[in-house]
């Protein structure tokens, strides 16, 4: 490891102070500090440091280093770009990273079974990634990443990617994205990836497809996985995600299947034989004047059969939405069931989003009621959230919840927060500070 950064460091020193306007171009460091306490007052030693995060990220021409620790816990990585050195750009990342794109996918075949009657996104061909690595995780294994990039916008193939992916010798993964623009606007994408990775000291196979169209009125896309179960024996998934666009009106469906026996996906994830799909559907106009007013009104459904438990789960969304130059305002409505012998309500949640714009302040106020009447449990929860955008921005983010269970008040949480950031020349300092009271 040491090896790898000195030869980096020799190499920016001849690449980069050869050019001292390359260098005053894009050199910049940014410093964090973020600290997070706890103070459960229902025990004996309410007040606790719990966490305790600090870092760096260094960007110079060609090359990003990122490090951070957290408690006893390190984070870091190393990227080189070579932008326009080489004719065909090259990507390579050391470090512990945080794989992205198509491998997500992979480990994760399923429909997500969060919804929005809001959302209008759709599931895309990806080209394997990689970044470096964050505050968000601690627990990634050292890793390495390459990739090179090839465009000409007079070939019929105006994009493609061609990468790398190795955790070690057992866990490893190649992917080679492209996309094809046609007549009428219309694109294709396709991505292609295949790997090894571990599972009880053996090495299984694992690979996905990806195909999608994208057109002035469709957008669509199919994923296929492979994944091998035994020495002569494999599983397979079948993923559609579609949206239709007519004028005002989005329509999505989505649906997922897997008829096989319970097998492990490349992250260990265990799945089961079942069918998933989601219908929504909005209906979107302006109403012009001097402050246009853009209203959204949508639906949302997701159900899911899983055939080893005969059990049958659904979630139904819908709510409306108004936004203004100086408004962003919602209300959403949730209802989850399920049905085994009978069907059951299992928990509503009703939520309004208030954002508002006032010169340099943006404020915004959520309150969520979520009520589960098996367990006669019911939360209340109000974020009252500042954005001051001056000079030095700051943003504080501050809730209070109220968790009861048979008409009782069992627990209350009040979470305050504070970042700021301000700048001195190439160097931003980044602060964080987070409390969590329990009563």
């Amino acid at each position: 490891m040491k090896n790898i950064f000195l030869i980096a460091v020799l190499f920016f020193n001849v690449v980069v102070f050869a050019d001292e306007n390359l260098f005053a171009k894009y050199f910049s460091v940014d410093f964090l500090l973020d600290l997070e306490a706890k103070s459960d007052f229902r025990t004996e030693n309410p007040f606790e440091l719990k966490n305790k995060i600090f870092g760096t990220k260094l960007y110079l021409p060609y090359f990003n280093v990122n490090y951070y620790q957290k408690n006893d816990k390190k984070n870091y990585g190393f990227a080189f770009c070579s932008n326009d050195l080489f004719l065909v750009p090259i990507q390579v990342k050391i470090g512990k990273l945080n794989p992205s794109g198509n491998i997500s996918s992979l480990n994760s075949p399923a429909l997500s079974t969060s919804i929005s009657p809001f959302s209008a996104a759709t599931n895309k061909p990806k080209y394997l990634n990689a970044s470096l690595p964050t505050t968000s995780s601690f627990s990634k294994p050292f890793s390495y990443f390459a990739q090179v990039d090839y465009k000409n916008k007079d070939f019929f193939i105006n994009d493609a990617k061609l990468n790398f992916f190795m955790i070690d010798t057992n866990t490893f993964y190649s992917s080679l994205f492209t996309k094809i623009p046609l007549a009428n606007k219309i694109t294709l994408n396709f991505s292609l990836l295949a790997g090894l990775f571990e599972q009880k000291t053996q090495n299984h196979f694992a690979g996905i497809f990806q195909g999608g169209i994208v057109t002035k009125k469709i957008d669509s896309c199919i994923n296929l996985n492979l994944y091998q179960k035994s020495q002569n024996e494999f599983a397979w998934t079948f993923r559609s995600d579609n949206l239709f666009k007519l004028n005002r009106i989005f329509i999505n469906t989505d649906f997922f299947i897997n008829t096989n026996d319970e097998f492990t996906t490349s992250s260990q994830k265990k799945m089961t034989e079942c069918f998933q799909a989601k219908f929504g559907a909005q209906y979107r106009f302006v109403v012009k004047g001097i402050k246009p007013l853009f209203f959204n009104a949508g639906i949302n459904s997701y159900f899911k059969n899983d055939f080893t438990k005969d059990e049958f789960s659904t979630k139904v969304s819908t709510g409306i939405k108004l936004t203004t130059s100086s408004y962003n305002g919602s209300v959403v409505f949730l209802v989850e069931g399920i049905k085994k012998e009978f069907f059951e309500i299992e928990s509503y949640n009703l939520q309004f989003k208030n954002s508002f714009w006032i010169k340099n302040v943006k404020p915004t106020m959520n309150l969520t009621l979520d009520y589960e009447p098996q367990k006669e449990s019911l939360l209340i929860k109000n974020n009252l959230n500042f954005l001051i955008s001056q000079k030095y921005p700051i943003t504080s983010t501050n809730s209070v919840s109220f968790y009861t269970k048979q008409n009782e008040l069992t627990k209350s949480v009040l979470d305050l927060g504070l970042k700021t950031e301000f700048e001195i020349k190439k160097v931003t300092v980044i602060c964080k500070l987070s409390s969590e009271l329990i009563f």
